[in-house]
C-alpha cells in the first residue's frame, strides 16, 4: 500500500514537472482575475480594413515636383489651390530650397496658401500613391502599413530609396503606429478596396513586384496586413502602360456592393468586368480612366473626351455621390507622364473623432 501511495507521488510529481507552465498560467489567472481559454489565446484579433475612396477626409498629402519634373508644377498648383479651399494639404518638398522655390512660383501665378502644411523630407519623385503608406483602420484607432517600394520594378537605375523611407516618416509626424512591411512590394495604385472586407489587385503586377511568392502567400500576406477577408485578382500587363500593372485607372469601388470599370473593351477590361460581376458585385462600364480624386465635398475630375462622355460621367458620379460637386481640371502634363489626378495624392482619412470638425491650418516651416 506504501508502495502504491509513493509511486502515486512521483507521479503527481512527475505531472506538475510537465505542466509548470500551465500551473503558473492558471496560478497567475487566479491571483488577477483573468480569464483562462484551454487553446491559451490572449483575446480575439481587432478586426482591422481599409478605407474607400468615398470615406471622410482628415487632409490630403503630396509630394511638390523636383526641379527635373518642373512641367509639373502648374498642374500640381491648380490642383492645390482648388483642394486647400476645403481640405488641409501637406506638401513635401527635398529641401528647404525647393520649399522656397514652391512658394515662389505659388506667388508668382497669384495662388493663394492656405491649409497648406510644409515638411522637409528627402524625396525622389513626386507619385506619393506609389510610395506613401497604407492607411488601415479598426474600432479604436488608425494605423499605417509601409510596404516596400521599388520604382514599379521596371525602371533601371532610377533612385527610389528616399521614396521608399516616407511612410516611416509620415507615421512620425502623424505619430501613428506604423508597421514595416518592406519584404513586400505594394503600390497604393495597385491595391483598391470597398471598404468591406475586400481588396483588388493585379496579380501580374504583384507577380512581377514579388516574384519569389506564390499568390497564395501573396494572399496570406495581404489578408493578415491589411485586415480583408478576400483578395481578387485581376489580370493583364500592358507595354504602353506606364504604371506597369496598376489598377488605378481601371477599376473603382463606389460603394461596398458597386465597381465602375474604365470602358475600354480590351481584354483587360472585359475580363476584369467578367471577374468581378462573377463574384457578386455590380459592375458598371465607365467612359473614362477611373482616377479622380474624391474629398468630403466634391470630385475632382479630369475632363473628358466628348460631351457625351462627361454627361454620362456626371449622371453615374452623381448616383453615387449626390451632395459632390464635380470640378473638372486640366493636367495635361500629368497626364502625358501616364498618371491621373488620385495618383498624385495621399488621402489621410479622418477618425471618428476628426469627422465634422473644423481643422484651421497654417503654413510650417
Amino acid at each position: 500500500m506504501c508502495l502504491l501511495c509513493i509511486c502515486d507521488v512521483i507521479s503527481v510529481c512527475v505531472w506538475m514537472r510537465k505542466n509548470l507552465i500551465f500551473l503558473c498560467m492558471v496560478a497567475c489567472c487566479v491571483f488577477f482575475g483573468m480569464p483562462l481559454s484551454l487553446g491559451f489565446a490572449q483575446g480575439k484579433k481587432e478586426h482591422k480594413d481599409l478605407f474607400p475612396s468615398w470615406s471622410s477626409l482628415k487632409s490630403v498629402w503630396l509630394q511638390w515636383p523636383s526641379p527635373y519634373q518642373s512641367n509639373l508644377y502648374e498642374d500640381y498648383a491648380n490642383i492645390i489651390q482648388n483642394l486647400s479651399e476645403e481640405t488641409p494639404v501637406h506638401i513635401i518638398t527635398s529641401s528647404i530650397s525647393e520649399q522656397d522655390d514652391a512658394i515662389a512660383f505659388f506667388n508668382r501665378n497669384h495662388f493663394p496658401l492656405k491649409n497648406i502644411i510644409w515638411h522637409i523630407l528627402p524625396i525622389d519623385s513626386s507619385w506619393i500613391s506609389d510610395n506613401g503608406p497604407v492607411f488601415v483602420q479598426s474600432k479604436t484607432h488608425i494605423s499605417l502599413i509601409d510596404f516596400g517600394y521599388n520604382n514599379r520594378a521596371d525602371q533601371k537605375g532610377v533612385p527610389f530609396d528616399r521614396d521608399n523611407a516616407i511612410p516611416q516618416k509620415i507615421g512620425k509626424i502623424l505619430h501613428l503606429s506604423t508597421k514595416d512591411m518592406n519584404n513586400y512590394i505594394l503600390e497604393r495604385g495597385n491595391l483598391e478596396t470597398n471598404g468591406n472586407g475586400v481588396a483588388v489587385l493585379n496579380w501580374d503586377a504583384q507577380k512581377q513586384r514579388n516574384p519569389q511568392l506564390s499568390q497564395q502567400q501573396q494572399e496570406e500576406i495581404l489578408k493578415e496586413t491589411l485586415g480583408v477577408t478576400k483578395i481578387i485578382w485581376l489580370f493583364g500587363l500592358s507595354s504602353e502602360d506606364p504604371s506597369n500593372g496598376q489598377i488605378s485607372n481601371l477599376v473603382r469601388f463606389v460603394d461596398p456592393k458597386t465597381v465602375f470599370i474604365h470602358q475600354k473593351q480590351d481584354h483587360t477590361s472585359l475580363t476584369s468586368h467578367e471577374i468581378l460581376k462573377n463574384e457578386g458585385f455590380n459592375v458598371v462600364w465607365y467612359p473614362a480612366p477611373t482616377t479622380w480624386f474624391t474629398t468630403n465635398n466634391k470630385i475632382l475630375h479630369s475632363p473628358l473626351a466628348s460631351p457625351e462622355a462627361t454627361e454620362e460621367s456626371q449622371v453615374l458620379l452623381h448616383t453615387f455621390y449626390p451632395n459632390h460637386h464635380i470640378d473638372y481640371i486640366r493636367t495635361p502634363n500629368i497626364k502625358k507622364a501616364g498618371h491621373g489626378l488620385k495618383d498624385i495624392f495621399l488621402r489621410q482619412p479622418a477618425s471618428s473623432q476628426d469627422i465634422n470638425k473644423k481643422v484651421s491650418l497654417s503654413i510650417m516651416p
